[in-house]
């Protein structure tokens, strides 16, 4: 996550939140569980 912020801000320096924010939102509703619970899921399946 503060690897792509920082990559992120070099190249969008004044608008580098809005895609880091967008993509925080979709980890947060497609993975409720978290990026473990998500590989537990994925391995258990």
């Amino acid at each position: 996550f503060l690897l792509l912020r920082e990559g992120l801000s070099r190249f969008l320096t004044e608008y580098y939140l809005i895609p880091v924010g967008i993509i925080f939102i979709i980890m947060v509703i497609f993975l409720p569980q978290g990026l473990l619970g998500f590989l537990r899921r994925r391995l258990n399946a």
